[in-house]
C-alpha cells in the first residue's frame, strides 16, 4: 500500500523536493567585496549576508578599523629601516 503511494505521488512529481542545483539556480549570486569569490545567497549562509566567509568578515573589520597585525607591521618597519640604508 505505501509503495502504491509513493509511486502516485512520484507520478505526479510531488515526492521529491528540489535539489541543491535546482535551489542554486533559484538564488542570486554575490560577490565578496573583500576577495571577489562568488558565492550564492541565502544558500548555508544568512540572506543578508555581505562576505563569502569569516575570514574575510575579519580582514575586512580590520581594514576599517585601522588595525594592522604586529607580524606585519614588524614587517613594514623592517622595510623602512633596510630601505633607508
Amino acid at each position: 500500500m505505501y509503495a502504491a503511494a509513493v509511486a502516485d505521488l512520484v507520478e505526479l512529481g510531488i515526492a521529491w523536493g528540489p535539489t541543491t542545483w535546482e535551489l542554486r539556480a533559484q538564488q542570486p549570486k554575490a560577490k565578496c567585496p573583500v576577495c571577489g569569490r562568488w558565492w550564492w545567497v541565502g544558500l548555508r549562509k544568512r540572506s543578508d549576508a555581505v562576505y563569502c566567509s569569516p575570514k574575510c568578515r575579519t580582514v575586512a573589520w580590520r581594514e576599517r578599523n585601522g588595525h594592522v597585525p604586529k607580524w606585519l607591521a614588524d614587517l613594514g618597519a623592517r622595510s623602512v629601516e633596510a630601505g633607508d640604508r
